[in-house]
């Protein structure tokens, strides 16, 4: 049940009046497909371009949410939010890619009336881009938090065995000193190397892994705040 309005939107030039129509409080059900242009020539929408629409509502109040690519067209979904008040909506879509941004021609939107009485409704602005952004860099911070803590206690356990050996180390070389035979002496000795060494390998093994688990949850973290970084540009 999805109703895409394909549209054609220059990046350059004045308002585009009645570029798209839409119902009041429709939701989950009508898209807005935009094709850029150029001078009159079809702009190509580059590879992994996040794709935002802004938009003013009729009665002032701002939106600023995700669209997506698809094909050569931006897709901006037209959210319950978008539809809350009737009349003419100003929007404009935004291209953001490596620091680089682009911004097309505004466009109208006609809202017409629903039939619902409209003292019912209530108005507000909508940020689902800025909300779903900081949701994500939130849940990356306590990942990267909880692997922190981890490691943590891989190295008080390392510390511990580390204890432990030193403390068979120096039993081993009093029983030396207490003159017991060269073979159970020989014997003792490979034992706890191969104690030290297994305990050694061990604790590298689990450190590497969480390093890298880690290093990769940082990274999300670092991508989070990149997107938080373009919402404090965009909402200049």
């Amino acid at each position: 049940m999805e109703i895409i309005r394909h549209i054609k939107v220059d990046l350059y030039g004045d308002t585009q009046h009645f570029a798209v129509a839409a119902k009041q409080m429709d939701m989950g059900t009508r898209y807005v497909g935009v094709t850029l242009m150029e001078d009159g020539v079809v702009y190509e929408i580059p590879d992994n371009v996040e794709v935002i629409i802004n938009m003013t509502k009729p009665d002032r109040t701002h939106v600023h949410n995700d669209g997506e690519r698809l094909g050569n067209e931006a897709l901006v979904p037209l959210t319950r939010g978008m539809l809350m008040a009737h009349g003419t909506a100003v929007c404009e879509v935004q291209l953001y890619q490596n620091g680089a941004l682009l911004t097309s021609a505004n466009f109208e939107m006609e809202i017409f009336p629903s039939q619902r009485d409209d003292a019912g409704i209530m108005h507000s602005g909508e940020y689902t881009r800025l909300e779903n952004t900081i949701h994500a860099a939130r849940e990356a911070l306590q990942i990267a938090q909880d692997t922190q803590n981890a490691i943590e206690a891989a190295e008080a356990i390392r510390e511990a065995q580390e204890r432990l050996r030193e403390t068979a180390e120096r039993k081993r070389r009093g029983n030396l000193r207490s003159g017991q035979g060269k073979s159970e002496r020989t014997g003792e000795r490979t034992t706890l190397q191969k104690q030290s060494q297994s305990v050694s390998m061990r604790w590298r093994q689990q450190s590497n892994r969480r390093r890298s688990v880690w290093q990769q949850r940082r990274r999300q973290t670092e991508s989070s705040f990149h997107s938080l970084d373009l919402m404090r540009f965009c909402l200049q």
